[in-house]
């Protein structure tokens, strides 16, 4: 009896093994003929040919379109119970690539990228639960076999204490709760669960994911945009929701859940075309008067005033619509704006956020000036914890620069959300007579070291020294140097046009003024910039300024040469030899020619910024 178990056991293990090995075999099969249907592309140029060959049928075909031209097509095919989406890139007839996903029974399956090279790139492999449920992406090899890489798709929260602090809810595609910096910032219940909710999967867990396009390739929106929220205010609490695709009418639902979590701000980093998608949302939003929703504008590269792009243009009273401000104060390239439908620009190119799988990357768009303005609002709320959507509303709207960027935007230009009291410190002064010096024209300069910048007091002096030696040749003195040193935040010590604002607007200095400061931010960098009026209609602030970094080679000449852009509100240069206006400057190189001097006079003089002296 004992010899009959084992028998048993021993066939019934084979008969599993042997059971597997077939299923393998039959996988390695299937995902063999995908392989083979990819790759057909690289010979074959139209979906009709590609199906004969390989034995299936063509279901629908279409052209992709890249900006008004033809690159490729986008094909689906059947073949008994499993489907194909393949599509093929060619522009210009020069083949580049292609993507098919598999699915069978309605389920997808596999999904394979080859390249110009027809080589395989990309595959992954979709797995499933016992539940049947989609579980996780699986990356294989160019063999087709399973790697360790997965991309979970709905995994549990993971428990963490509940901070404290103002809540946000951020409407978006849900957010990476596994990564620590997001889980340690969500609010959660007393019962230790995180509020917010998924109303596209209508479960408890807002994972960030958006497969809309591709269940293999799901965009992933929503950590970024939430990481911006906490980088800008990491005293934020916050409400995840992944908004509900299938059915925009669960936005009903959605709003009713954060209204009953006695949230008042919430972030919305997202939009599309159809106004009908949003007209539940619409409805609920304007009884929910007390609440106040950041929208973004999108970013289109239209003005929404004709083209509208929704939520954005429902022109709700507790709504504000921002958008994207490159370092000129007009709309970034790709952001959309519109007078009547866009309250403000906001600085949002190249922001450092956290993406999906913890890496730092630098973005740009629309959606980032939505979370940095919800990140402002919640600082206000903070500070006035009764106050409601139309006082958060008109504070925010009170730091706008009227710029006459409402050639953009109906409010204007905010150009730093981060901004606060305090951050600028004053710790001193000093002034420099010079009234003695015997010359024609007279220069009063303020200088404004930053501390912790690189730059020393004596550096101040040397500077001054050789400015007052090369200006002499166009008998132009100066008659005071004001001297201040600043104590600022780490964050204001590297030069920027929209945080310069900020440095600006919390001291009292008379203009000329040159910054010394750390490094610069702007791309391309410069050691050393110059700000007269004709490049400074929208950044008034910086108006008749000087900002050089502590990298400067040549401090003295580098100062003279961006002073001179300053009195002769010119941006030129020449290319004369041994000319302190050159584009580059070099050690040694001073010389300022009789019209040069006539013109910095003489414009210096119309400006205000030159005195003639009177004897």
């Amino acid at each position: 009896m004992v010899r009959l178990a084992q028998m048993r056991r021993a066939c019934l293990v084979f008969c599993l093994l042997l059971s597997v090995s077939v299923k393998l075999a039959h996988a390695e099969e299937q995902y063999s003929q995908a392989l083979a249907l990819v790759r057909s592309t690289c010979t074959e140029s139209l979906p009709e040919e590609i199906a004969r060959s390989m034995g299936i049928s063509v279901q629908t075909s279409a052209d992709v379109v890249l900006r008004g031209q033809v690159v490729g097509w986008r094909a689906s095919f059947t073949s008994g119970t499993s489907s194909f989406l393949l599509q093929r890139l060619a522009p210009g007839n020069r083949f580049r690539g292609a993507r098919l996903e598999w699915w069978r029974n309605q389920r997808a399956e596999l999904a394979l990228t080859v390249g110009n090279d027809c080589q395989l790139q990309i595959a992954r492999r979709m797995h499933y639960d016992k539940h049947g449920q989609a579980s996780a992406v699986i990356h294989l090899d160019r063999q087709l076999n399973h790697t360790p890489i997965r991309d979970l798709l709905n995994p549990p929260v993971p428990s963490s204490k509940a901070p404290k602090g103002v809540a946000i809810a951020i409407i978006d595609s849900g957010v990476n709760y596994t990564l620590a910096e997001i889980n340690q910032r969500l609010a959660r219940g007393k019962n230790g669960l995180v509020l917010g909710y998924d109303f596209w999967d209508l479960d408890r867990r807002p994972f960030d994911s958006n497969p809309d396009r591709s269940p293999f390739f799901p965009r992933r929106h929503g950590t970024r945009t939430a990481s911006l929220v906490i980088r800008e205010n990491p005293d934020a609490v916050l409400v995840p929701y992944r908004y509900p695709r299938p059915d925009m009418s669960r936005m009903r639902d959605l709003l009713e859940d954060l209204k009953n979590r006695g949230i008042k701000i919430v972030a919305m980093p997202l939009g599309s075309k159809r106004k009908s998608e949003w007209e539940v949302f619409a409805e609920a939003a304007q009884r929910l008067n007390h609440i106040l929703f950041v929208v973004s504008a999108g970013n289109n590269g239209v003005n929404i005033d004709f083209n509208p792009i929704y939520p954005a243009g429902l022109n709700l009273e507790n709504m504000i619509v921002v958008t994207s401000a490159d370092d000129s104060g007009r709309p970034a390239e790709g952001s959309n704006w519109g007078q009547r439908l866009v309250d403000l620009l906001v600085p949002a190119e190249n922001q450092k956020v956290t993406d999906f799988d913890g890496s730092e990357i630098h973005v740009s768009g629309s959606s980032y000036a939505a979370s940095r303005i919800a990140a402002m609002a919640a600082r206000i709320l903070q500070q006035h914890p009764r106050w409601r959507a139309a006082e958060l509303k008109q504070a925010i709207f009170n730091r706008a620069v009227q710029d006459g960027s409402n050639e953009w935007a109906g409010v204007g230009l905010l150009p730093d959300p981060q901004a606060q009291m305090g951050e600028v410190l004053m710790i001193g002064y000093q002034g420099m007579d010079r009234s003695a010096v015997q010359h024609g024209y007279e220069l009063s300069l303020s200088i404004v070291r930053l501390e912790d910048s690189g730059w020393r007091d004596t550096d101040i002096p040397v500077m001054t020294n050789e400015l007052r030696a090369i200006f002499s040749q166009c008998k132009i003195g100066l008659s005071e140097v004001r001297y201040y040193t600043l104590q600022v935040a780490p964050r204001l010590l590297d030069f920027d046009a929209m945080t310069a604002h900020t440095l600006t607007e919390q001291i009292d200095v008379s203009t000329p003024t040159v910054y010394l400061v750390r490094d610069t931010l702007r791309r391309p960098a410069y050691d050393g910039e110059a700000f007269g009026q004709a490049n400074t209609q929208r950044l008034p602030w910086l108006r008749d300024s000087v900002w050089l970094t502590a990298g400067m080679t040549e401090p003295g000449a580098g100062l003279a040469h961006e002073l001179f852009h300053v009195l002769t509100n010119s941006g030129a240069h020449v290319a004369e030899q041994g000319n302190l206006m050159q584009e580059r400057t070099q050690p040694g190189v001073s010389y300022l020619s009789d019209m040069q001097c006539r013109q910095a006079i003489e414009r210096g003089s119309a400006s205000g910024l030159l005195i003639q002296r009177v004897n």
